[in-house]
């Protein structure tokens, strides 16, 4: 789940890129879709695993939140690579 800056679609999502834990990495190879769910709007974004886990889009970061501190891999991809989705296209 995404929360905090609320985005319904492409346009509005505020960055130039979608970031992907590294965590479901492991998985690569089954062929799988991730799906990130905006907690405010219940829009969604989908990517294939086939184009997330690339060397190129592959970033460490320093994450200090409530929940964790220290440094994790995170996956950025340009959005125009992955499907915005609006709620009530999934939802019923």
């Amino acid at each position: 789940m995404k929360s905090q800056r609320p985005w319904t679609n492409r346009e509005d999502f505020p960055f130039p890129s979608v970031s992907f834990l590294s965590r479901k990495e492991k998985w690569k190879d089954q062929h799988f879709w991730y799906v990130i769910i905006c907690k405010e709007t219940k829009a969604a974004i989908f990517c294939q695993s086939d184009v997330i886990f690339k060397e190129n889009y592959k970033q460490k970061l320093y994450i200090k939140t409530n929940d964790r501190k220290g440094f994790d891999n995170f996956y950025r991809v340009p959005k125009n690579l992955c499907i915005f989705v609006a709620p009530e296209e999934f939802i019923v």
